[in-house]
């Protein structure tokens, strides 16, 4: 992975992993606003 965040691509995973969150807990509703796109980015570096 580049060094460089690549935002798109993080926001098409987040959306993903919200996607698997809401299969395994229908009831969490999470929103992209809860979620800091930098730290989460930092967390797959």
């Amino acid at each position: 992975m580049p060094l460089k965040t690549d935002v798109k691509g993080i926001k098409k995973a987040v959306k993903v992993q919200m996607k698997v969150l809401k299969q395994v807990h229908p009831d969490t509703s999470i929103t992209n606003s809860d979620i800091d796109y930098d730290s989460f980015a930092n967390n797959i570096r």
